[in-house]
């Protein structure tokens, strides 16, 4: 039995680290969501922002970010059609 005991003394170390190394990834990656969130929220802000001062620019983002990304797709399309 003092045998068992000693065991389970030994375990309980690497148990402790093994928990602690896991909160430590947790609370990284609670705070990397929140400066994510941050951020977001910071984005919010600047867009009604400009929405208020520039409607016009405002109105007129939407549509060029989908030119960028069509441009982008298209770009995206060219380079795997040249790998055939």
């Amino acid at each position: 039995m003092p045998t068992r005991a000693q065991q389970k003394d030994a375990g309980d170390p690497k148990c402790i680290a093994r928990f602690t190394a896991t909160a430590n990834k947790a609370k990284e990656a609670a705070l990397m969501y929140r400066a994510v969130a941050d951020h977001a929220r910071t984005e919010k802000q600047l867009r009604q922002r400009i929405a208020q001062q520039h409607p016009e620019l405002h109105r007129a983002e939407p549509w060029a970010r989908a030119e960028v990304q069509h441009a982008a797709d298209s770009g995206a399309r060219i380079v795997q059609q040249s790998w055939r």
